[in-house]
């Protein structure tokens, strides 16, 4: 197997930002397995640099890492011990690898998977919220079972002087054109 530093990626990633690139990464298998067996040596309940930087690394690759879908679950079953930063990151690396790697399999997100994105729903920090928000609306038609939350997490509209609060509300309002398209809402 190949070496794979964590933090060497991720800065590696940050520098092709920095330059005006988007710091997409493309894995191949070998790289790929030592990616895989470095993500079983990051414990999801201990928020530290390697974590965060490897929710970067899984939201720039150029292909969804399959074998990553149940560490990442796991990542999102434990958000409480994270900082908004570190959940966003998360969101980001579950967008890229659960949403989107389903849709390249052609397969339906798994249930457990949606689940985990609930409580994120409810979260104290907008930016949560409107991160949850963008992935649901990925999910396409799936995202539909949350159709009920958005009533419920709806900013008043005293708060749209604020930019997250008006990103809110326009992410609800677009998945409530797009579920009444398909005759659900």
């Amino acid at each position: 197997m190949e070496s794979f530093d964590i933090l060497n990626t991720y800065e590696k990633i940050l520098s092709a930002h920095k330059a005006g690139g988007r710091g997409l990464i493309k894995f191949e298998p070998s790289l790929r397995q030592t990616l895989v067996s470095e993500l079983k040596n990051l414990d999801p309940k201990n928020p530290d640099q390697k974590l965060y930087a490897m929710f970067c690394i899984l939201s720039h690759t150029t292909n969804p890492i399959f074998e990553a879908h149940d560490w990442l679950l796991a990542c999102l079953q434990h958000y409480p011990a994270y900082n908004v930063e570190m959940i966003v990151a998360c969101l980001s690396a579950s967008l890229k690898n659960h949403v989107e790697g389903s849709q390249v399999q052609g397969i339906k997100i798994k249930k457990e998977i949606l689940d985990a994105y609930r409580p994120l729903l409810y979260h104290p920090s907008p930016l949560v919220i409107e991160w949850t928000l963008r992935v649901i609306e990925s999910c396409g038609a799936q995202g539909l079972i949350f159709a009920r939350e958005l009533d419920q997490i709806k900013p008043p509209l005293w708060k749209l002087i604020f930019l997250t609060h008006r990103n809110i509300r326009e992410l609800i309002a677009l998945l409530e054109r797009r579920w009444k398209s398909y005759g659900k809402r």
